[in-house]
């Protein structure tokens, strides 16, 4: 892919910031940008953390979002408050361990959801055992995107979770498992030898054994 040049980014919109124009490189060699933010604020920043969505906005996001934890007094330890937290650090934060399946898979947190009272509103508190899911494991978080949900439906919702298609269905391994009331290692495992599906979910257990057959 052809590397864009630093002039070629002028008029382009990233998150809230739109780039007016190059003014140069600073001390460090980066190239600095004069951005218009949503805000109306003009404001001149290194253009490598804007490009790369670490930076949306002139800083206005970040005033609401702590001006909203004044606002919640009494919520932080919370569970809501946590899920909260980690929902935009996971997204915002290149140095969290878990950055590169949300952020850094350009996963992002709507600019409605900075705001705390506006999250609380859309989700509702979580019931015991509940966490929040994203329908779409690709999409963003956002109220149309989101429920609350037990670990055990999260599971199966993941980008790696196994499905096969049999008679028409299409299922989640674990929930084929539970279905032909067989183990998932055992289903796993057929699986993995290349067994065909019709096999996998319909040889009693440890019919391989018994019958002596070769994956």
């Amino acid at each position: 892919m052809p590397r864009i040049k630093a002039s070629e980014r002028v008029g382009h919109k990233f998150g809230k910031l739109t780039v007016l124009q190059l003014c140069g490189a600073n001390g460090k060699g980066l190239n600095e940008f004069l951005f218009l933010c949503e805000c109306g604020t003009q404001k001149v920043m290194t253009g490598e953390r804007v490009f790369f969505g670490h930076t949306k906005s002139c800083g206005c996001i970040m005033k609401g979002y702590k001006g909203t934890k004044r606002t919640y007094h009494g919520l932080t330890g919370t569970k809501i408050y946590r899920t909260w937290r980690n929902m935009i650090s996971r997204c915002d934060r290149p140095n969290r361990k878990d950055y590169a399946n949300y952020g850094g898979r350009g996963i992002k947190v709507c600019e409605r959801w900075y705001v705390l009272e506006h999250f609380l509103q859309d989700m509702g508190e979580p019931e015991e055992g509940f966490s929040i899911d994203r329908i779409d494991v690709n999409g963003n978080y956002c109220p149309e995107n989101c429920r609350w949900a037990t670990n055990k439906f999260q599971v199966r919702n993941r980008r790696t979770t196994l499905m096969l298609s049999y008679n028409g269905i299409d299922m989640a391994l674990a929930d084929w498992a539970e279905k032909v009331n067989l183990p998932y290692t055992t289903l796993f495992s057929r699986y993995k030898r290349g067994w065909p599906v019709h096999r996998i979910l319909t040889e009693p257990y440890h019919a391989e054994k018994q019958k002596g057959e070769a994956a």
